[in-house]
C-alpha cells in the first residue's frame, strides 16, 4: 500500500531522520515500537518519532509536530532524493527511490 512519496532531506544522512506525514506517522505507530524496513534492498528497523516543532514558520515556534521514521538505515538515504513510502503485506516498510516522472 503506497503510504506517501517523500523527498530526503540533507540532513538525513547525518541523522537517520527522515520526515513523514502525521498521517503515515500514526499508520505506523500502530505497527508497534519498532519497524521493519527496507531501504533500497537493504533491511533494518525503524520508529516513529515525533518532535515539536523548533522552527519558526509565520512566527509560530512550538505550534505544531513534525514525524519522523527513524533509523541508522535511513543514514544511507540519498539526500534530495525523493523516495516511495509502501507498506507491505506483514506491515514491513519500503523506501525506494522514486522513478523519473513519480514525483
Amino acid at each position: 500500500m503506497l503510504l506517501e512519496i517523500r523527498t530526503a532531506s540533507r540532513k538525513t544522512p547525518r541523522d537517520g531522520r527522515f520526515e513523514i506525514t502525521s498521517a503515515t506517522a500514526d499508520r505506523l505507530s500502530a505497527l508497534g515500537a519498532s519497524i521493519s524496513i527496507v531501504l533500497d534492498d537493504v533491511a533494518g528497523t525503524a520508529v516513529v518519532e515525533r518532535l515539536a516543532c523548533t522552527c519558526d514558520k509565520a512566527g509560530q515556534t512550538g505550534g505544531h509536530q513534525h514525524q519522523f521514521l527513524v533509523s541508522d538505515l535511513l543514514r544511507t538515504a540519498t539526500p534530495e532524493r525523493t523516495y516511495v513510502l509502501e507498506q507491505e503485506e506483514g506491515g514491513r516498510l519500503r523506501l525506494t527511490s522514486a522513478h523519473d516522472g513519480l514525483a
